[in-house]
């Protein structure tokens, strides 16, 4: 049995425990509200101590050489995957991919260019840089801690709010989720080998939700807090922010996918755009925000929308080589079959056409519904006249909304993008890079790295714009 760390507390030696998953035994601290308050006092003097000694291009450097280390296979990066999938259920290839996939958006040159576009000059983190909009000079500060409830529902994202903490010079501490709490703390130990002070400035802990004074220990000193969650989680976690503090919350999205009957003009282009819907969709099995869970397609094409789904159920299966299916809790494998047969059932009315290949199951229904999905493979692909109508039914599931791939003529992409960004997608892709969104996406059409920051500005310098 393999044993991993479940947390990253520097300096911690209090007692641990243990939970068993499969073939691996996972470590957790025994903590106590004052335990993790000396655990945050530690971070912050360490922030204090170290982050104004780097520039943000020296530490997007160190972030890269960190990244590079997960992007190659190794022995440490394939018993992390087998790891994490004992816990989530997920199959090891796909978790390797998804390190793969996060960590290749993470180089230097992504990290500077995501804080450009937020800050305008990454400089500005460094000192004060000419402003000629302001004509004068500005300049960001990070705040002296960084707090955070973090998600498990993509393997390796949980580095994402470090790097984006640490890049604006302030440490974080942040809760890991039960649901995933192993990439975490293994980045973590790789940043301590490549830059062990700024793994100083990261605590990662771990706890069973619904800890109110944990929690509030976690909370207590940081001006920001990020909250990822479901709808009630985020409730509950809002709650016990307490007031006067700065909250970015990433809660449940969908995406979604919009095929123009020009997408569909015969078989061999049908065939290719069915191969990228299952990519996205058989990546993370669906449970990334910017995996599909809705295929609107429309009629008129050379190619039925029947057919496509078929299609779909194809690509998806073909895959299964390549990605494994995850293993379904009983409470998933359940509510699947209920799900599956309720589509048998309207098959049998003429109200839809059901297509199980392998472990996926492709659902065609003759009219646009908002019905998302299980997180396994399960599809629907509902057919429209017009893709502005299934934008109609977007829009009224606005606060859900996150990517579209969009597969229609250039001619009428423009107007489609517009619509969907009104009815509240937040990033347009092409089917087939929905599961790899670039670091410079602004998450959940937020500015994440100008959301925390705050700004000084000099107007007595007064310089003309060039």
């Amino acid at each position: 049995m393999r044993t991993m760390k479940a947390f990253h507390i520097p300096g911690f030696d209090g007692e641990l425990t243990h939970a068993d998953a499969g073939g691996t035994r996972l470590l957790f601290p025994v903590l106590t509200p004052d335990a993790v308050r000396a655990a945050v006092d530690r971070v912050m003097e360490a922030g204090a101590r170290h982050l104004a000694g780097y520039t943000t291009d020296d530490l997007a450097a160190v972030f890269g050489r960190v990244a590079e280390t997960w992007i190659r296979p190794s022995p440490e990066r394939t018993a992390l995957a087998e790891a994490v999938a004992d816990v989530t259920g997920l199959s090891p290839a796909v978790v390797e991919r998804s390190i793969e996939v996060e960590q290749g958006n993470s180089g230097a040159g992504d990290i500077l260019a995501a804080l450009d576009r937020d800050l305008g000059d990454h400089r500005v983190l460094d000192g004060f840089r000419p402003d000629p909009r302001l004509r004068g000079r500005a300049r960001a500060f990070g705040p002296p801690l960084v707090a955070a409830v973090l998600t498990a529902n993509v393997p390796g994202l949980s580095y994402l709010p470090a790097v984006r903490s640490l890049m604006v010079k302030a440490p974080l501490a942040a809760k890991l989720a039960s649901g995933e709490p192993l990439f975490g703390p293994a980045w973590a130990a790789s940043l301590a080998r490549v830059e062990p002070p700024l793994a100083e400035c990261l605590a990662l802990f771990a706890w069973k939700g619904g800890a109110p004074d944990l929690e509030a220990a976690l909370f207590d000193k940081a001006p920001v807090v990020m909250l990822y969650g479901g709808p009630r989680a985020l409730a509950e976690l809002r709650a016990r922010v307490g007031p006067g503090k700065k909250v970015l919350e990433h809660g449940h999205k969908v995406g979604v996918v919009l095929v123009g009957r020009e997408a569909l003009s015969g078989r061999p282009a049908a065939d290719v755009l069915a191969r990228a819907v299952a990519l996205d969709t058989a990546m993370f099995d669906q449970r990334a925000c910017i995996a599909p869970q809705l295929v609107f397609a429309e009629r008129g094409g050379g190619v039925s929308t029947e057919a496509f789904a078929e299609l779909v159920a194809e690509r998806l299966a073909d895959l299964e080589a390549e990605l494994p299916p995850s293993r379904p809790s009983l409470d998933t494998a359940a509510t699947l079959a209920q799900e599956r047969g309720l589509a048998a059932f309207e098959a049998a009315q003429g109200e839809a056409g059901v297509f199980t290949r392998g472990t996926a199951t492709v659902v065609h229904l003759g009219a646009a519904a908002f019905e998302p999905v299980l997180p396994c493979r399960f599809l629907r692909v509902c057919a429209v006249d017009d893709l502005l109508d299934a934008v109609a039914l977007l829009g009224q599931n606005s606060p859900y909304l996150q990517n579209a791939g969009v597969a229609v003529g250039a001619d009428r992409l423009p107007g489609l993008a517009e619509a969907l960004a009104r009815a509240g997608v937040s990033r347009i892709c092409a089917p087939g890079r929905m599961h790899r969104p670039s670091m410079r996406w602004r998450h959940d059409g937020l500015a994440s790295f100008m959301e925390l920051v705050r700004w000084a500005d000099i107007e007595m310098m007064i310089e003309e714009a060039p």
